[in-house]
């Protein structure tokens, strides 16, 4: 099944938190292809819902 992440995005934007995490090195060539997907598919959404999936739910969630 493939995952509209856009409506899930739209959805529940302050539910989603965007992170990467690279726990083995083998696999530090593929961030920066992830990175620019993400960065992509965020640039499509509204601007509020972007921010908040991008860097203010974890804000919130970790600073208070």
């Amino acid at each position: 099944m493939k995952v509209k992440w856009e409506g899930v995005f739209l959805a529940h934007p302050g539910r989603i938190l965007y992170g990467v995490d690279v726990f083995l090195g083998r696999f530090f060539p593929l961030v920066g292809g992830a990175v620019t997907h993400w960065r992509q598919l965020l640039g499509r959404l509204p601007r509020p819902v972007a921010e908040r999936v991008a860097y203010k739910n974890a804000e919130r969630l970790f600073l208070g």
